[in-house]
């Protein structure tokens, strides 16, 4: 008997939330029609995510909403909830989840490989031209660019720009070059204000 698994539609998952069959406060997300559970925050992943939220903002918020694992509607079958997503304030959907974002930031304690794989091909399918990923385990910094097709992807598309990055190497988003952060900055983010270079 071969099993046949059902394929979420972006609709029907939307439907599901609240209900028994997908309790509020769960943490899932949409990928690729697969309904994901995402792992447990550990204080380090959550002080981090929080830390990062404030750097961000005071570096790109006069242009740009730094959004918190929140939805972005990237396809019909694809619903991440990515850590941070910087979201231009420029025509803004009220209405809806972004569609787009201009940098993503996902910061992995035990999800690698999940976010430079699954993550990563579901980004890169949806054009999306920059993700962060912030592996606190190494420590380092990974920075991916230039989305394109990739049959060996897990989505059939990964990006074919990757650079690592730790310490003092300096970094600057796609979309705002003048503003430069550390790897260090990003990996370790204080409560102070950051020191733009």
């Amino acid at each position: 008997m071969t099993l046949q698994l059902k394929r979420w539609h972006r609709d029907a998952y939307n439907a599901l939330a609240g209900t028994a069959a997908l309790t509020e406060g769960e943490r899932v997300e949409l990928i690729e029609g697969d309904i994901v559970a995402m792992s447990p925050q550990g204080p380090l992943h959550g002080n981090t995510v929080m830390l990062l939220q404030e750097l961000l903002f005071r570096s790109y918020g006069a242009t740009h909403f730094v959004r918190v694992q929140s939805p972005l509607n990237l396809n019909e079958w694809s619903q991440p909830e990515p850590d941070l997503a910087l979201v231009s304030r420029a025509g803004l959907d009220l209405a809806d989840h972004p569609q787009y974002a201009d940098l993503i930031v996902e910061v992995s304690v035990t999800s690698l490989d999940y976010d430079l794989g699954n993550k990563a091909s579901v980004y890169a399918k949806a054009g999306l031209p920059e993700v962060w990923i912030l592996d606190l385990e190494a420590p380092r910094l990974i920075v991916l660019r230039q989305p394109a097709l990739d049959p060996a992807a897990p989505y059939g598309f990964s990006y074919a720009w990757r650079q690592h990055l730790t310490g003092d190497d300096v970094v600057a988003a796609l979309f705002q070059p003048t503003t430069h952060l550390t790897a260090a900055q990003l990996i370790r983010p204080s409560t102070g204000t950051p020191d733009l270079l």
